[in-house]
């Protein structure tokens, strides 16, 4: 899923607790960030179903770091700062599986 958020972010631009996080779920040679977009991606469906109206993604992004265990809310709430109003045009026009490469978190579609 990172892989449709284009969120790509240089090694010293990843948040500093995400990639031991994530290396436990086997991040091998994906972009940590890029994995973490895609799991919020997947929760943001889960939690919007089929009411995808601005007001519904809004809230949804507002609490779909609550979903994350602790060691990776802090950075889920730092990618959705940076990124959430342009998630939420984006899910107009994109899957949500392809919303993080349309950001620039993820590259191709290795995924």
């Amino acid at each position: 899923m990172c892989w449709c958020l284009c969120v790509c972010y240089q090694k010293q631009d990843t948040p500093h607790g995400l990639a031991e996080s994530l290396s436990a779920v086997g991040a091998g040679d994906f972009n940590p960030l890029c994995m973490l977009c895609e799991m919020i991606m997947h929760k943001l469906e889960s939690i919007i179903g089929t009411n995808w109206t601005e007001a519904t993604m809004e809230k949804a992004l507002e609490s779909v770091c609550d979903l994350f265990p602790l060691s990776l809310s802090h950075d889920c709430e730092d990618l959705v700062r940076r990124y959430g109003p342009r998630t939420i045009s984006l899910l107009f026009s994109f899957s949500p599986a392809l919303v993080c490469t349309a950001l620039g978190v993820c590259l191709g579609h290795g995924r």
